[in-house]
């Protein structure tokens, strides 16, 4: 999806197939609402530029594969067997959780979550952390809600006062707008928690 012709604020809805690559395909429906506003800064960004400049000719996952922080996700990304939703057309934003964000699980979780018996549970976390639509932090927005499943979606909220700053689903963006040429990426420092899941909690 090509937002550069967006209106300043519009509605992104794309329909994606998470079923993984041997499955029956289901849709999931992922809507938010984002601002191609942008923001100017005098922040230096030779080395965000270089890193940009090695992945952005690359398909999404074989950029993530570049990172070596985010390995854990992807070797769930392999688990699901989902990789070949990627291939489909479109483009896609990854929030990634770091190793780091992996290692605060509970005790056995993610071993849990490897086990091929346990993929559909996989397959819902990993969709709360993949929409349709390139969104790069210059449009995320405060207050946002992004819609990751029928009735389910994070939130965005500002994360100070520097420039595009903020958390997604009660995570910090660590490294951001690593582009491909079908989507961007996005490093959080934890592991996605939904509106919902937060309700079912309180």
């Amino acid at each position: 999806m090509d937002t550069t012709a967006m209106d300043e604020t519009t509605t992104m809805s794309e329909t994606t197939t998470m079923a993984g690559d041997d499955a029956t395909t289901t849709g999931t429906t992922t809507e938010t609402e984002v601002s191609t506003e942008t923001t100017t800064t005098t922040e230096d960004t030779s080395s965000t530029m270089d890193a940009t400049a090695e992945t952005s000719s690359m398909a999404i996952l074989d950029a993530a594969r570049t990172k070596s922080e985010i390995s854990t996700f992807m070797e769930l990304v392999q688990a699901a067997n989902i990789s070949k939703a990627f291939e489909q057309g479109g483009e896609f934003t990854i929030f990634a959780p770091s190793n780091e964000a992996f290692k605060q699980l509970p005790a056995g979780q993610l071993e849990y979550l490897k086990k091929p018996e346990n993929r559909n549970e996989l397959i819902q976390i990993l969709q709360a952390h993949i929409i349709s639509g390139k969104v790069m932090t210059s449009q995320l927005q405060a207050n946002q809600r992004i819609q990751v499943g029928q009735d389910d979606y994070i939130e965005v909220a500002s994360a100070g006062t520097a420039p595009n700053a903020f958390t997604i689903g009660g995570a910090n963006i660590v490294d951001s707008d690593i582009e491909a040429n079908n989507g961007v990426i996005h490093v959080v420092d934890r592991v996605l928690v939904t509106a919902d899941a937060v309700t079912d909690k309180e």
